[in-house]
């Protein structure tokens, strides 16, 4: 009888660890959030669409808009977590892949050039996923950061929303072992990983905030048969803030704490990059 209890306590436990781990996590949504501002990003210059094409963005936009209001519903009633199943949002953006390879097929030109470039002075926005301390950090740690938005080259999507940026702090400040006691941290980009290849960039940091700016790394207008799509859900998810973080960004890349208190970036600031050197990608 004792070893039917421990069986029936250990499937029990077993089943409910896997009912957690079907829950789709805020990492979850951020990723499909993520899907949904490139798909945008593809339809923005896009006046129209095959039928078929178009009932796909609206089934879509339509599954979408069901997911925000289940998972506001959960969390009206006093839910933890998001309310939706990682099945529910894999499947929501393996449709969304499908359809944004179907649409490159769609306007696959034979003249069309293979490679676009983002040109220095090139502004985009990226979230830290890791938080950044002057008190903490040592020169040659490593940070990542996510693209926030698609980055785009007249109309063509060169950097996806979601991509990673790697970084590493190259000089350190901190607050107690200065004289004027300001806190500085160093921060180098170096690496973005985008449509599944890695490529070498060099980029500054010229601000930090808790908000997006909009308009980074953007030329083409979000308008069309995909406006909206990037933001159905973000009523609902609010997005990663970082807490004000009370620092100004210096020469070099400098960020700058207030007198006498440490650079505290926590994770989900929000830094622009401004590109020093022209960066090459192909197209998809």
């Amino acid at each position: 009888m004792i070893c039917s209890l421990v069986a029936t306590l250990f499937l029990s436990s077993g089943l409910l660890a896997s009912g957690q781990e079907r829950t789709a996590t805020a990492d979850d949504m951020d990723r499909l959030q993520s899907d949904l501002k490139n798909l945008e990003a593809d339809l923005a210059s896009m006046d129209s669409l095959p039928d078929s094409m178009a009932q796909r963005v609206e089934r879509i936009r339509e599954e979408v808009i069901y997911l925000k209001v289940k998972m506001r519903k959960h969390q009206d009633e006093g839910g933890e977590s998001t309310g939706l199943s990682k099945d529910e949002v894999r499947d929501l953006r393996l449709d969304i892949a499908d359809l944004r390879n179907d649409l490159r097929k769609y306007l696959k030109h034979p003249a069309m050039s293979h490679e676009v470039t983002l040109e220095s002075g090139t502004e985009l926005a990226v979230r830290l996923e890791d938080s950044l301390r002057s008190d903490r950090a040592q020169p040659g740690d490593s940070f990542t950061a996510v693209a926030v938005e698609p980055i785009l080259s007249g109309n063509v999507v060169s950097i996806e929303a979601g991509s990673t940026f790697f970084g590493r702090v190259e000089d350190v400040d901190r607050a107690s072992s200065r004289t004027d006691r300001t806190a500085r941290l160093v921060l180098a980009v170096e690496r973005v990983e985008t449509g599944g290849e890695t490529h070498d960039i060099s980029a500054t940091v010229v601000r930090a905030s808790e908000r997006l700016e909009t308009g980074l790394g953007s030329e083409a207008k979000k308008i069309g048969i995909g406006a909206g799509l990037g933001t159905v859900l973000g009523a609902v998810l609010g997005g990663k803030q970082g807490a004000a973080i009370g620092a100004a960004v210096g020469g070099g890349g400098s960020i700058l704490a207030t007198k006498g208190n440490e650079v505290d970036l926590p994770r989900g600031t929000i830094l622009t990059l401004r590109l020093d050197r022209d960066l090459s990608l192909p197209v998809r």
